[in-house]
């Protein structure tokens, strides 16, 4: 039978998991709120005889070897505790301590097993501007575009009309075609992350109204109103 190279590479890695004894677990996701304190916890629950954690995959800054413990010089050093169970502790988290971290368990028997965490730490969500970028009347048509300005690339975004949610548009910017049927006095901007969300709002009825024909009619509650006092004026 023929191998390829990229086969003979996947048996080579093969034999080596095997021989070391290492075994991965899937990545695990830690989402924490800036000025929060998070934990991580170890992966191995039998008898080990060291565990040693690392930020940034390589950045190793906490290894307990045998009952010794020891703390590496980091920017973490002051913030960061290994408990009895080794579950590593962060306090007072901030967005810079964003990065991947594994957990290496060295089992009695010399087995190695890693799990990889993945901690994102979100900070408050800053107040949106809304700065009108493109506004164009064509024949009936409006063509209308908003920008939502966050100085935050973290953040997820969504756009509202007077109808509800605008679901195509899931960016910081609004791009519209506006006509009598899709019309909208105001539309909002909101932006959120999994901890909270702020909105702007802007009204464009008096910079994007749709055809000559398209202002909006009176209602019949002012009808009733001003009906009679314009009839008594012309009859005076």
């Amino acid at each position: 039978m023929y191998w390829q190279g990229w086969e003979w590479c996947l048996v080579l890695q093969l034999l080596f998991l095997l021989e070391t004894g290492i075994q991965g677990q899937p990545e695990h996701k830690v989402t924490a709120l800036a000025g929060s304190n998070v934990r991580l916890l170890m992966p191995h629950s039998g008898k080990y005889r060291e565990v040693s954690w690392f930020f940034n995959t390589s950045k190793k800054i906490v290894l307990w070897d045998s009952g010794e413990l020891t703390y590496f010089d980091n920017e973490m050093k002051s913030r960061i505790h290994l408990d009895q169970s080794r579950t590593l502790h962060i306090s007072r988290v901030q967005k810079s301590d964003s990065s991947t971290y594994i957990c290496e368990v060295v089992s009695n028997e010399g087995k190695i097993e890693q799990k990889t965490i993945q901690l994102q730490v979100f900070g408050p969500v800053p107040q949106p501007v809304l700065k009108q970028e493109m506004i164009k009347k064509v024949n009936s048509n409006c063509f209308l575009n908003l920008s939502c300005v966050v100085r935050d690339p973290s953040v997820s975004y969504s756009w509202y009309g007077e109808s509800g949610l605008l679901p195509e548009f899931q960016h910081g910017m609004l791009e519209l075609i506006v006509n009598q049927q899709n019309y909208s006095d105001f539309y909002t901007c909101n932006v959120s992350n999994p901890f909270e969300w702020k909105k702007a709002t802007i009204n464009v009825s008096s910079l994007c109204v749709p055809g000559a024909s398209s202002v909006r009619a009176w209602p019949v509650h002012w009808l009733v109103v001003m009906l009679p006092t314009v009839l008594g004026l012309l009859l005076m």
